[in-house]
């Protein structure tokens, strides 16, 4: 039994690395169909896998499509980069890239300091 016990906290331990390996490995089976819809299966089986389990980071995770559609030939990378680079979205993360700058630098703080 405690062979087992050891093993079991190696595997936690080594969690995220087996998520990554196993998870697509499973799910290759979809790959071997040719088919387009079977392929962006996969990548979304991997995804969720990934998000869920947070193996990735999730800024990570949510860039996958971004590199493995134009890879599996899913779609071209000007259609794919075309529906991430909308203005809206652009306009997102730069507020939220500000945001978290002016908090890490505590901006917020210095201004007040100054004014009182």
């Amino acid at each position: 039994m405690g062979f087992l016990r050891q093993a079991g906290r190696v595997a936690w331990a080594y969690r995220a690395t087996l998520i990554i390996i196993l998870v697509p490995t499973l799910a290759s089976p979809l790959l071997a169909q040719h088919s387009g819809p079977a392929k962006g299966g996969w990548v979304v089986i991997v995804m969720a896998a990934y998000w869920i389990t947070e193996a990735l980071p999730l800024a990570v995770t949510s860039l996958l499509p971004m590199i493995l559609f134009p890879l599996l030939g899913i779609l071209d990378m000007d259609d794919v980069t075309r529906n991430y680079f909308k203005d809206t979205v652009v306009l997102f993360f730069g507020s939220m890239a500000m945001a978290v700058t002016i908090e890490e630098r505590n901006v917020t703080k210095r201004i007040a300091q100054e004014l009182y």
